[in-house]
């Protein structure tokens, strides 16, 4: 069955929870450590603002999940999270910030 047919599950795995986190994570360290051109300034505090708010929701949500398990929509919170940083990363490479696998 075609993946994009097969219905959400109702939650993600601590694991997919913990490869988005690590993904946040080496993102965070990437725009660490980058140089950026005088025009593109306000655009990386931007995504560095909503990377941090998204570290910040992802790990209050762990934690929440963690003392009371998975919330009812815990599939949907993920999948939410997980556009927001596929964006954040588009938004990266629009003013030439390189993905993990390098290309820019």
């Amino acid at each position: 069955m075609d993946e994009m047919m097969e219905p959400l599950q109702s939650t993600a795995t601590l694991g997919d929870w913990l490869d988005l986190r690590e993904q946040m994570r080496a993102t965070e360290l990437l725009l660490e450590d980058v140089q950026i051109a005088p025009a593109d300034i306000t655009t990386y505090w931007a995504i560095s603002a909503e990377l941090l708010a998204l570290l910040q929701e992802s790990d209050e949500y762990l934690e929440q999940r963690r003392d009371d398990g998975p919330a009812p929509d815990d599939a949907e919170i993920y999948l939410r999270l997980r556009r927001r940083l596929t964006a954040v990363l588009a938004k990266a490479q629009e003013i030439g910030i390189a993905d993990e696998s390098g290309e820019e």
